[in-house]
């Protein structure tokens, strides 16, 4: 418990207590009235109240979990609030009149004096509980927004590792090809192979990158692809000098351009088409022509999930999927 903040705290409801008194009770003070026992009752119902709150509040703790609704804790507290409000009242009253054997006050008297404790305890406890209320609420945010980025981060890890093996066997298998036909293209071929494996490793800590950055790496993975499938793997990119200096989200293209040739047909009678293209400074375009496999290759199916979440965290637009008759779309916000 911080006594500093309890101490200073209960200070400063006191001085606020008699400060409605004064300002309640002038005129009667001013006029010779007698404040010795209006002063001695209200200090000893806010030392009593004071000394109450410590326990209210072990009990507030104990009965409201933080994770419980939010509008259930506040009615619960004002209820335990209220409670000890009647409770430090009456025992005030009563323990005034057999102290100082003074005559009972009346059932009016009594009622007045509770509600009047209520409603000062009430504003008094939740001005006290609120800043904590508040912080907690803060803290559970943060720690959700935490939760958020650790499970996009060992998702984006999951997709990584998936992307990687899949490249290297398919680009392997098409470089044992090249190179007892064309050793001069096998050699451009190791070269783009190696900036796509580089990239991921350079960059796996990278919340952003330019899209001129990761431009150049799709190109290579493009290049890669376009060997393996020999004219069957047709690609425009078209992206203006302004939009290369913005950012996106990392690997959020490079994951793009594999589904496009991971799920769709790639044949001499339905080559596929893979455009790349800014629109109105605000995305970057991945379209391609829609011919979904009859079978594809087993997938976690939560890439465009995974890159939605990523822009999400990183507060930018919400990412747009478009789905025509013969194209699939996918704008990704420039950051």
């Amino acid at each position: 418990m911080n006594w500093k903040k309890t101490l200073l705290f209960g200070g400063t409801s006191l001085l606020l207590v008699f400060a409605v008194n004064i300002a309640g009770n002038y005129q009667y003070y001013s006029s010779g009235g007698d404040w010795h026992y209006s002063i001695s009752f209200i200090t000893g119902v806010s030392i009593f109240s004071w000394l109450a709150s410590y326990p209210t509040r072990l009990l507030i703790e104990r009965i409201f979990r933080k994770d419980m609704n939010p509008t259930v804790q506040l009615l619960g507290t004002m209820l335990l609030l209220a409670a000890q409000a009647t409770v430090v009242m009456l025992g005030t009253m009563k323990g005034i009149i057999v102290v100082f054997h003074l005559e009972e006050q009346s059932l009016y008297s009594y009622i007045n004096n509770t509600v009047y404790c209520i409603l000062f305890t009430l504003i008094v406890g939740l001005l006290a509980t609120s800043q904590e209320f508040l912080e907690n609420l803060k803290q559970a945010s943060a720690e959700k927004e935490q939760a958020e980025r650790e499970l996009m981060r060992s998702q984006y890890e999951a997709l990584k590792n998936q992307v990687n093996p899949h490249t290297l066997f398919n680009s392997l298998n098409t470089l044992m090809v090249l190179i007892p036909d064309n050793p001069t293209l096998a050699v451009q071929f190791v070269e783009e192979m190696a900036r796509v494996m580089r990239y991921s490793l350079q960059n796996e800590d990278n919340q952003s990158v330019t899209v001129s950055t990761e431009l150049k790496v799709a190109e290579s993975l493009l290049f890669l692809s376009q060997q393996r499938f020999e004219g069957k793997l047709i690609v425009d990119i078209a992206v203006d000098a302004d939009a290369l200096q913005q950012q996106i989200v990392t690997h959020s293209l490079l994951m793009l351009v594999e589904n496009a040739i991971k799920h769709n047909e790639i044949s001499t009678n339905r080559p596929l088409r893979i455009r790349i293209y800014n629109e109105a400074g605000q995305y970057l375009v991945v379209s391609n022509t829609l011919q979904p496999r009859l079978q594809v290759a087993n997938s976690t199916h939560i890439g465009l999930d995974n890159i939605k979440q990523r822009y999400q965290l990183a507060g930018s637009k919400t990412l747009i999927i478009e789905t025509t008759s013969d194209s699939f779309i996918v704008k990704l916000p420039l950051l």
